[in-house]
């Protein structure tokens, strides 16, 4: 186990969140490109499962760890009654190593249709929850293994601010740095940047995102709906969220309508201005993110999504 060099540092680490059964099974549930998650079975009958990684010095800006950084994200979605999420039972830390308990749900069921309209209500419900002013977060966080700036841009509630100060343009600073830009990129997202505070509408407002919302993070259960798991919270465009939910697909089309639907209901039509735009906005940070993770072969993607973006700025002109 990452950092851990036996059930016993397991136990005390439970022990120090106020779980004081000892672990008498421990199961692999996969994954491990950023901690080791297993399923703990206790000896009192209990599972949880667990999420372990190396201790290692937090970024400035950042929480004690990924793990308090996830921990936080949850507890945040928790608090709007939204969207249903695994308990946080705790975080155990020892000197190598920290440790994220949460809620066992079980196997992912294949949802119904039912399932996906009701997702579809409640993620718009989570998305007109908050009452905040200002785009961002109280900390930083990580979108996968990208460290994700939070703190407020040069103007707080403006949001084409926030996307370039705090999101395409670190994306394409990581990007340049890393060799992965030639000149015609650094031009192509450049102009994207210069054009961004006229082709979104004015008054969009910061809504509550899950951040990393593809269908691996999605949990269906047989009594509480589907579930959202691993989350990179920050406030942001609603519309945001829909550019990873569509960039890899899973999400059925009934989902998308309902969504809507309700988001219009709360919000308003005008709600659902240059939605297109938006959400072309979102598709394009995640690819530029997979780009900086997973290499070039993300990079023509990102470029079409950029192009396409500019001609329709051409063609429609802006806000």
């Amino acid at each position: 186990m990452t950092g851990v060099s036996g059930p016993s540092r397991i136990d005390v680490m439970l022990g120090e969140i106020g779980i004081p059964s000892r672990v008498v099974e421990s199961t692999s549930c996969g994954g491990g490109c950023i901690a080791d998650v297993r399923r703990l079975r206790l000896a009192d009958g209990r599972t949880v499962i667990v999420k372990i990684s190396t201790r290692a010095e937090a970024a400035p800006g950042h929480l004690e760890s990924r793990a308090h950084e996830e921990a936080a994200g949850l507890t945040a979605i928790a608090a709007t009654r939204t969207l249903p999420v695994p308990e946080v039972m705790g975080v155990g830390t020892s000197p190598e190593a920290v440790m994220l308990v949460l809620e066992d749900l079980g196997d992912s069921i294949r949802p119904s249709q039912a399932d996906w309209i009701d997702f579809g209500n409640r993620l718009a419900d989570l998305h007109a929850s908050s009452d905040e002013e200002r785009f961002g977060f109280d900390h930083d966080n990580h979108l996968g293994n990208t460290s994700q700036e939070n703190s407020p841009a040069s103007d707080a509630s403006s949001w084409p601010r926030f996307l370039s100060e705090r999101r395409l343009g670190p994306m394409r600073r990581r990007l340049d740095e890393t060799g992965l830009l030639d000149s015609i990129d650094r031009e192509l997202f450049a102009r994207l940047d210069e054009d961004l505070a006229g082709i979104l509408p004015r008054g969009i407002r910061p809504a509550l995102l899950h951040g990393d919302l593809w269908s691996g993070n999605v949990h269906a259960t047989p009594d509480r709906g589907i579930m959202v798991i691993d989350p990179a919270v920050s406030h942001g465009d609603p519309l945001f969220e829909l550019g990873l939910m569509r960039l890899f697909g899973g999400f059925p089309s009934v989902c998308e309508s309902a969504y809507f639907d309700r988001l219009v209901e709360v919000e308003g039509p005008d709600v659902l201005d240059a939605s297109e735009v938006r959400i072309g906005l979102g598709r394009l940070h995640h690819l530029m993110n997979h780009w900086l993770l997973f290499g070039p072969g993300y990079g023509h993607a990102a470029r079409q999504v950029a192009s396409d973006l500019l001609s329709t700025i051409a063609r429609d002109g802006g806000f």
